[in-house]
């Protein structure tokens, strides 16, 4: 079997190697550095496994070294897996490239494929389209005859019938015809005054950011390429100076980095320093606003155009703030004025009315005028009871009371029976609508609650028409509890679905009677404060008014 020498600073990786090569019936001989190899061990070397990084010389120096005296395949194991650095290995000569880690299968297997090609019977003749090349006497034939070639031109055909299709580039066929690429590092280094990492740059035509070499080829008599490499720079005048002090152009350049970084961060400094001043008045301006005191000065004026319009347009913006709420309170005023006097207008007829409705209940009555006159009081007592909610609005002192639970039946019941007094005396005919289950219990504000829907009921009986009907019809909604309230009139019209529920909103001629609109308002108000709604809607029968509330505030 063959003689294998194996190279690599690694001595568990040797021992690896000698223990399953051996298994294969290899004699295996280690070393441990690159300058250990010599002549010797390439005369009896059938293959060379050989490591980049090693003490002493690297294996691209050994095997450009060992090239020119050992025909064996040259195998790289190595761990650098850069694609340079497999290009360099294969173009000095090595025959494989093997990274780390591998496969110990697969580099036996590589190990005797390389040897079994190199044990092959060599080739003498090759024919290709009617073209004999007799590769041992290095001439061409066409049948019998033969053909008269320059050495490069052979060179060329032979390389090509040996490789019959595939393609060559130019550089390829060159290097094929005359053994070696003056833009390639294949070619052999006979002498040098490189160190080995010079060197390399310098095959390799590599140029770095702070060495400023340049390389220059340069042919010799012989046809020998001699590749110079030279500086140029711009060095200090005084020897001294370049003995002690670091490269002129290298330090010129530290120094422009660093000014540069050093007047970027004062700049943002500066900068950041005026941005938080002038930001400074952008809040100072907000704090004024969100303040309420619109009488306040502004800050200054800022010296950047766009947050000086962002001043000024906070400033219109107070003055205009400040015009709405000045005409905002004047209207609250004078709304607060008018509720007042209203109310104080309504305190003498009430009690002109209470009073006599007092003195017609102590007298005889009949079966038929006694009801009335009961009613007229219930109506006193509602209506005094409104003047003092109408008082508790003017002076903003309307603090709703708490919740709580209702019978459902009972309250429904109550509110029929308002229904009832309401509609007997116009000669309208109430319907009551229960839909809602026995035993529910009602959670609510008992008084604005009960105020709200009779509100609605004496709207609805307002302009039902002559010997109509008043309907309450009581549901339970998927999110809500609603009391609705329909009569037979003339429905709402549209002004009034738009203004309909606010305060003294009267609405048009064909529903309004000289009443203030304060039921549809306190309606509208109690939903809202228990977190529900009023909804107005025409119907094709006449006017629909409903009052919802949630279910945290409906029945249980």
């Amino acid at each position: 079997m063959a003689h294998i020498l194996v190279v690599d600073d690694d001595r568990d990786l040797c021992n690896l190697l000698r223990t399953a090569l051996e298994r294969d019936g290899h004699t295996v001989t280690a070393l441990y550095r690159g300058d250990a190899v010599t002549e010797q061990h390439c005369r009896w070397a059938d293959c060379i496994l050989l490591d980049v990084m090693m003490p002493g010389e690297d294996g691209f120096a050994v095997c450009r070294r060992l090239r020119a005296l050992a025909d064996c395949p040259i195998l790289f194991l190595t761990a650098r897996t850069d694609e340079a650095d497999v290009l360099r290995g294969l173009g000095l000569g090595g025959d494989d490239y093997l990274p780390k880690p591998f496969r110990l299968a697969e580099l036996r297997a590589r190990i005797n494929a390389h040897l079994r090609r190199q044990n092959r019977a060599p080739v003498h003749r090759v024919l290709r389209g009617g073209v004999t090349f007799d590769l041992s006497a290095g001439a061409a034939f066409a049948g019998e005859i033969p053909l008269h070639l320059t050495r490069a031109e052979y060179a060329i055909c032979e390389h090509l019938a040996l490789h019959a299709g595939r393609t060559f580039s130019k550089e390829q066929l060159y290097e094929a015809a005359f053994g070696y690429d003056g833009t390639a590092d294949t070619g052999s280094v006979l002498a040098t005054n490189m160190d080995t990492y010079h060197l390399e740059r310098a095959l390799g035509l590599q140029y770095a950011l702070f060495n400023h070499q340049y390389y220059r080829d340069v042919t010799l008599a012989d046809g020998t390429v001699c590749r110079l490499q030279y500086d140029f720079s711009a060095p200090y005048a005084d020897p001294a100076l370049r003995a002690w002090l670091p490269d002129y152009q290298n330090t010129m350049l530290v120094l422009l980095v660093l000014l540069l970084v050093i007047v970027i961060v004062f700049m943002t400094r500066r900068s950041a320093r005026r941005l938080r001043a002038e930001t400074a008045r952008l809040t100072e301006a907000c704090r004024v606003l969100a303040g309420g005191d619109l009488s306040a000065p502004m800050p200054a004026a800022s010296r950047i155009a766009e947050f000086q319009d962002a001043l000024q347009t906070m400033d219109t913006l107070r003055g205009e703030l400040s015009q709405s709420l000045k005409a905002q309170w004047t209207m609250e005023q004078q709304r607060s004025e008018r509720i007042a006097a209203l109310a104080h207008d309504l305190k003498t007829p009430l009690a002109i009315l209470q009073g006599n409705a007092e003195l017609l209940a102590e007298e005889p009555l009949t079966d038929t005028q006694r009801p009335a006159v009961e009613a007229m009081l219930r109506g006193c007592e509602r209506a005094g009871q409104y003047l003092a909610a109408l008082r508790r609005v003017c002076r903003m002192e309307d603090t709703p009371a708490p919740a709580e639970p209702l019978d459902g039946t009972a309250f429904i019941q109550a509110l029929a029976q308002t229904g009832r007094a309401l509609c007997t005396p116009r000669g309208l005919h109430f319907v009551l609508d229960n839909a809602l289950p026995p035993g529910t219990v009602l959670y609510a504000r008992r008084q604005d609650t009960v105020r709200a829907v009779e509100n609605l009921l004496d709207n609805a009986v307002r302009y039902a028409a002559p010997g109509g009907q008043v309907t309450l019809r009581c549901t339970r909604e998927a999110d809500a509890l609603a009391f609705a309230v329909q009569d037979d009139g003339p429905g709402f019209a549209p002004a009034v679905l738009r203004g309909g529920g606010q305060l003294l909103y009267t609405g048009d001629a064909a529903r309004s009677d000289g009443h203030q609109g304060l039921g549809l308002y306190f309606a509208r108000r109690v939903a809202e404060s228990q977190g529900g709604s009023l909804t107005l809607a025409s119907t094709p029968t006449g006017a629909l008014v409903v009052l919802r509330l949630p279910p945290g505030h409906g029945p249980a």
